[in-house]
């Protein structure tokens, strides 16, 4: 698979994986994500925590990860 094709099947794959997020707030914060809002400007919108930031992150991570896409740290 060339890089071409594994980026298209990347995109597909975290697609895939936002489109099926059940928790409304997880997807609010991946939709803020793509559109170039950094964490601080996620947890001021959202009225989040820090602790509460970093937990949902934490599932969007794994849910990732579970999904089959390597991310980088």
């Amino acid at each position: 698979m060339n890089k071409q094709e594994n980026i298209r099947t990347n995109r597909d794959i975290v697609h895939d994986f936002v489109t099926h997020i059940e928790n409304e707030q997880i997807r609010l914060i991946c939709f803020l994500w793509s559109r170039g809002y950094s964490d601080e400007d996620v947890k001021r919108k959202l009225k989040l925590t820090w602790p509460r930031l970093h937990e949902l992150k934490a599932q969007v991570y794994d849910g990732l990860l579970a999904a089959g896409i390597k991310l980088r740290t």
